[in-house]
């Protein structure tokens, strides 16, 4: 929950704190071996940020991997041959929907919502691929400019976000997981349909 992340963030700044930087990389090398992760030059005071960018990877991950159940379903129940496959420069999402439309199939997500999920997304890739030189921070900032935020808060009333990309809260990782459910939702009920 945000209250346990809140405390992981407090005690790891509170062990950091009055560090040299050369005290803090050793300090961050230790620990980064603990847990097999690379932390050697996080700046202490970006430490809860990066448990958020963090967090944003796990959702992701699940609906990457539900794209495969997904295709046998469509199999399935559509389209004996159906597979998603990504062209360049393309998301699985973008193949999934544009794979749908090609069978008569035409999931209904609100552009608010695949909004949502690009700016995620890219917050996502610029955190694995440790991506924060200006031109990927100004892709997440313009990203972030597109989202509708009063049809974000209409459909999502109980979560406050999104934030901004250098203001990223647990209430982003619970909007980012809302939305890509919902997306889930959308590409399963529209083979339902057909």
């Amino acid at each position: 929950s945000s209250d346990l992340i809140d405390m992981s963030c407090q005690q790891m700044s509170m062990r950091v704190k009055g560090m040299k930087i050369d005290e803090l990389r050793a300090f961050l090398k230790d620990e980064s071996a603990k847990y097999d992760i690379q932390l050697y030059d996080l700046p202490a005071n970006l430490f809860p940020l990066c448990i958020t960018q963090s967090l944003m990877v796990l959702p992701w991950a699940t609906l990457d991997s539900f794209y495969k159940e997904f295709a046998k379903e469509v199999r399935m129940l559509v389209k004996a041959d159906f597979k998603i496959n990504a062209r360049d420069e393309e998301t699985k999402l973008e193949a999934a929907i544009r794979e749908l439309k090609d069978i008569g199939c035409n999931p209904q997500i609100e552009r608010y919502k695949l909004d949502v999920y690009y700016y995620y997304n890219k917050i996502r890739t610029n955190f694995v691929h440790n991506l924060h030189d200006d031109k990927s921070t100004k892709a997440e900032k313009r990203l972030f400019k597109k989202i509708n935020q009063h049809d974000v808060n209409s459909f999502f009333p109980t979560i406050k976000a999104p934030s901004e990309p250098d203001k990223l809260t647990y209430a982003d990782f619970v909007l980012f997981t809302a939305t890509i459910v919902n997306i889930a939702d959308m590409l399963t009920i529209c083979i339902k349909r057909s």
